[in-house]
C-alpha cells in the first residue's frame, strides 16, 4: 500500500472515530437537557455548564423545543391570532393569483414580459414575487430533496409570502426596511422550519431574525443617523478584529478597497443560509440565540480565517465568494437543473445523483469550525 492511500486511509479512520465520539456526547448530552436542564430551565441555563452543551450543538430531538424557550419565535410586534390568520390568507391569496396568472399566460401560449403584453402592473408583480421566492427554494440545501416538491415547499413559500404581506400591512414600522428583498431570506426560511416544523412559529421567528438590531439596520433602504452611528461602530471594531486575527486578509481587503459594508449583509443577514449546510446554519443558530449578534461576527471572522486562502482576488471574486453567486458557480448545473423545470418530482435515482452533489463552501468538519470560531479572539 503507497504511502499516499495509508494516509488517506488513516485519515479515514480518523473521522469514522471522531463522528463516533461526537455521537456518543450528542446522546450524553440530550439526557442532560431532558432530565437536568429543561425541568429547571431559568435556574439552569445561565450556568456555566450549560453553556459547554449549546456549544457542542442542541440535539436534534430538542432542538425546537430549546429554540423556542429562547424566544426565537417572540412575537414582539404583538401579532393577535387574528393579525396571523388574516396575514395567512392573504399569502394563499396571492400564491393563488400567481397560479392562476401563470396558468393563462401558458394557455395564450404568451410571454410574461409586460411591455409586450401589457400585462396588469399588480397581477405581474404578484407572479414576479411568488416566481422568484419559488426558483429560490427550488435550489435550498437541495442535496436533502426536503424542500423542493410537496408540503414542505408549500408551507414554505407561504411563510415568505406572508413576510412579504406583513411588510405591507405594517408600513407604519417598515416603511424603511423591505424584508422581502433580504438576501438569503429562503434559505433562511428552509433552516427555520426544519428545525420547528410549524408554519406559525416559522414566521414569527423569520421576522423576529430579520428584525434584530443589527439586521434590520444593514438592510435599511435608507440609512437613519442611528443606523449609520451604529453600522460605523460595528464595522470599525470588525476591522480591529479582522487585523488582529488574519493581518494578511485585512491587508488584502485594504489594498483591494474591500470594506466590512460590503461583505457582512451578505453572509449575517441570512445567518450564513447562502452558504453552510442545513446543519452548521443550525449549529449558527443554537449557539446565536444564546451568546447574540456578536457571535454573528466571530462567527464571519472565523469564516474569513479558515477560506483565507481563497479570498486572494479582487474584489469582485472575493465578494461572489461570500456570498450565494459562489453556490451558484459550484453548483451551475444543478441550479440550471432545479429553476428551469417546475414539474419534475426529483423521485428518479438520477436526480438523487446529480443533487447529492450539490457542494457548499468548505469550511471543513463542522465541530472544529464552531470551535475555531469560539476561539477566535482568544489570545
Amino acid at each position: 500500500m503507497s504511502i499516499a492511500v495509508q494516509n488517506e486511509v488513516n485519515e479515514e479512520q480518523k473521522k469514522l472515530k471522531h463522528l463516533n465520539v461526537a455521537r456518543k456526547q450528542q446522546s450524553l448530552d440530550l439526557i442532560t437537557w431532558r432530565e437536568k436542564i429543561l425541568p429547571n430551565y431559568n435556574k439552569l441555563i445561565g450556568l456555566p455548564q450549560t453553556r459547554e452543551l449549546w456549544w457542542r450543538g442542541l440535539p436534534d430531538k430538542i432542538r425546537s423545543t430549546i429554540w423556542l424557550k429562547q424566544s426565537i419565535n417572540n412575537n414582539k410586534f404583538n401579532l393577535s391570532d387574528d393579525d396571523l390568520d388574516n396575514i395567512f390568507k392573504k399569502s394563499d391569496d396571492l400564491i393563488l393569483k400567481a397560479c392562476n396568472y401563470k396558468l393563462n399566460k401558458s394557455k395564450k401560449n404568451n410571454s410574461t414580459n409586460r411591455e409586450k403584453n401589457n400585462d396588469n402592473s399588480k397581477e405581474y408583480d404578484i407572479f414576479k414575487l411568488v416566481d422568484e421566492k419559488s426558483k429560490e427554494i427550488r435550489v435550498a440545501f437541495p442535496d436533502l430533496m426536503v424542500f423542493q416538491i410537496g408540503d414542505c415547499f408549500e408551507s414554505i413559500l407561504k411563510i415568505i409570502i406572508s413576510v412579504h404581506v406583513f411588510n405591507n400591512d405594517f408600513k407604519t414600522i417598515f416603511n424603511n426596511l423591505d424584508i422581502i428583498n433580504i438576501k438569503g431570506i429562503s434559505k433562511l426560511t428552509c433552516v427555520l422550519y426544519h428545525n420547528l416544523k410549524d408554519i406559525k412559529a416559522t414566521f414569527l421567528a423569520l421576522i423576529n431574525l430579520l428584525t434584530k438590531k443589527l439586521i434590520y439596520y444593514l438592510n435599511l433602504k435608507t440609512p437613519t443617523e442611528d443606523s449609520t452611528s451604529y453600522l460605523t461602530d460595528i464595522f470599525s471594531s470588525f476591522e480591529r478584529c479582522l487585523y488582529k486575527t488574519n493581518l494578511k486578509i485585512y491587508n488584502q481587503f485594504k489594498i483591494n478597497d474591500i470594506k466590512p459594508s460590503d461583505y457582512l449583509n451578505l453572509l449575517i443577514s441570512n445567518y450564513f443560509s447562502s452558504i453552510f449546510r442545513i446543519n452548521t446554519c443550525s449549529r449558527i443558530i443554537d449557539v446565536y440565540l444564546f451568546e447574540g449578534e456578536t457571535f454573528l461576527l466571530r462567527t464571519l471572522l472565523g469564516l474569513l480565517k479558515k477560506i483565507d486562502y481563497k479570498l486572494l482576488g479582487n474584489k469582485e471574486e472575493v465578494l461572489k465568494i461570500l456570498s450565494d453567486e459562489s453556490s451558484q458557480v459550484l453548483n451551475a448545473d444543478i441550479y440550471n437543473y432545479l429553476q428551469n423545470d417546475y414539474e419534475k418530482t426529483y423521485s428518479s435515482s438520477n436526480d438523487s445523483e446529480l443533487l447529492a452533489t450539490f457542494k457548499y463552501l468548505d469550511v471543513g468538519e463542522e465541530d472544529e469550525f464552531i470551535k475555531s470560531v469560539r476561539n477566535i479572539l482568544r489570545k
